[in-house]
């Protein structure tokens, strides 16, 4: 599927949401973080989206959860940091957020040396200068999921993904050595093309997946047809975790079925 991976000369603006910084969080990956957030506070997401994924699953678990869009909101600027910090330091337990890409190290800056209240961040495991420095300087510390298994994160483009790719295995059966891979059927029937509509006609598919939200979509669409998998975990700070590496269980089963609604 088409790979949306952010380029890593992205700038930051948090009153833009850029195509490539939209990385919806799969419930899995809450689950990984959520035994070491205080039970106690109220956590803190201030870049929930549209969705709010992190909110709505440590509120299924039985925390006290909220979130403001970081792009939208004027509550959450991060360059107007005084009165945040105050409403923070006395009304929240933790942050937890999955940071615009563009993003992460500034929304680190901020929450490490601004806000001083703890916090986890899931982004990238690649080690960079910024992360490294964060473990080895500012005593940040890793929670990841086992055996290095990447995150499926939901992008918008997942529901074109669904029907594009389920739309080409009717056709494979059907036409046996027409087209040669899904990049052939792509290139050789652009969604906009009359005979991709054909097609959807032909197998009767518009009413099959017309999915208005990836909300609705059920698990096993959500995890193969992610098109953004990083390797991924939780940079932590202040929080109940060990100072040695933390590893979290995360079977082939759990990912398969991290994404979707559980």
């Amino acid at each position: 599927m088409a790979n949306n991976k952010p380029k890593k000369t992205q700038k930051f603006n948090p009153k833009i949401i850029n195509k490539r910084d939209v990385f919806y969080t799969p419930l899995g990956a809450v689950d990984l973080i959520s035994p070491f957030l205080p039970a106690g506070g109220k956590i803190f997401d201030p870049c929930c989206g549209i969705v709010p994924m992190i909110v709505n699953r440590l509120n299924q678990k039985g925390f006290s959860a909220f979130g403001t869009d970081l792009a939208v909101d004027p509550f959450i600027d991060f360059f107007d940091i005084a009165e945040q910090r105050k409403y923070l330091l006395e009304n929240v337990g933790a942050v937890a957020v999955n940071p615009f890409f563009s993003g992460k190290n500034k929304i680190y800056k901020v929450l490490r040396y601004i806000w001083k209240i703890p916090f986890a961040m899931l982004i990238p495991t690649d080690d960079c200068a910024w992360t490294m420095n964060a473990v080895a300087k500012d005593d940040c510390r890793w929670v990841k999921p086992s055996d290095g298994r990447r995150i499926n994160y939901i992008t918008p483009n997942i529901l074109d993904n669904i029907k594009f790719g389920e739309l080409y295995i009717l056709v494979r059966k059907k036409y046996k050595g027409k087209y040669k891979s899904i990049v052939d059927f792509r290139q050789s029937v652009p969604r906009d093309s009359d005979q991709f509509l054909f097609y959807c006609d032909e197998f009767d598919f518009g009413d099959k997946h017309n999915y208005e939200s990836f909300l609705d979509v059920p698990d096993k669409w959500l995890a193969k047809y992610s098109s953004s998998q990083f390797f991924s975990g939780w940079l932590t700070w202040g929080l109940n975790v060990p100072e040695k590496l933390t590893i979290v269980e995360f079977s082939v089963k759990q990912q398969k079925l991290m994404v979707g609604n559980q």
